[in-house]
């Protein structure tokens, strides 16, 4: 067993000399643009939440829009509504100001 554990010792020796320059240069090489990356990724980032707060607001709008404009054709549609309802029972002073709200004078 202990001439099994020198034999992998020496392998592990014999990868990591080999390693070592190869580990080394490329952190050497990271450290070298490191700041450039993170600088670029930050910038990215940045515009990307950019879009997201523009889309965001966007939908926002749009669905606040739609659901005034519907919520409007509902009430228009309830009151004319009320008016033809109002005169086929022969109210007809209710209809007309039912109407009024829908089509003033």
């Amino acid at each position: 067993m202990v001439e099994v554990h020198e034999v992998f010792e020496a392998a592990w020796k014999v990868v990591g000399d080999a390693l070592l320059p190869v580990l080394t240069s490329l952190g050497e090489w990271f450290g070298s643009i490191g700041p450039q990356i993170v600088a670029t990724f930050k910038q990215a980032i940045g515009t990307l939440a950019i879009a997201f707060e523009v889309l965001n607001t966007s939908a926002n709008l749009i669905f606040d829009f739609i659901s005034t404009a519907f919520a409007q054709l509902v009430v228009l549609a309830m009151t004319v509504a009320s008016a033809v309802s109002r005169a086929f029972h022969l109210d007809f002073s209710g209809a007309r100001d039912a109407g009024t709200t829908v089509w003033p004078r």
